[in-house]
């Protein structure tokens, strides 16, 4: 009798371990879906907030063809525009889209114009970036008859 008891014992000890088991790897399935799904809802909606920002920027860019002036009326006077070695534009911003020192998200925006005949034609190529992963791009163009 004393061997069946301990087998039962055993038995029940076994089956808590594979239940806790069971648990402890569900838990960490959960955990990485929770993060995965908070890092997407983080990057969508810095995504609809660049796609607004890009929209304004091409429409102000329409108008007067000067990207430092458009970016100045758009993001504020704080707002630190760098060039680098091949003429872009680069703001560095939070991931609210504000020039106060963080920098969650850059802004990449490459101009090229042509002359033509009939005047000036203007291209931006707007690139939103975070975690170094380009998350939206857009283009637009402007016409300006001499």
């Amino acid at each position: 009798m004393k061997k069946y008891k301990k087998s039962r014992i055993n038995t029940f000890f076994i089956e808590m371990i594979i239940v806790i088991l069971f648990f402890s790897v569900a838990s960490t399935i959960v955990v990485e879906v929770f993060a995965k799904t908070n890092y997407d809802i983080k990057v969508n909606k810095i995504k609809s907030k660049c796609i607004t920002k890009s929209n304004a920027i091409g429409d102000l860019y329409s108008s007067n063809m000067d990207v430092a002036k458009t970016l100045v009326r758009i993001f504020g006077d704080d707002c630190e525009i760098f060039m680098d070695g091949n003429d872009n534009y680069i703001l560095n911003l939070n991931d609210n889209l504000l020039a106060n020192g963080e920098s969650d998200v850059v802004y990449k925006i490459c101009e090229a114009r042509k002359q033509t005949k009939a005047g000036y034609m203007g291209e931006l190529k707007i690139s939103c970036i975070y975690n170094n992963e380009v998350i939206y791009e857009s283009e637009c163009g402007a016409y300006i008859s001499n």
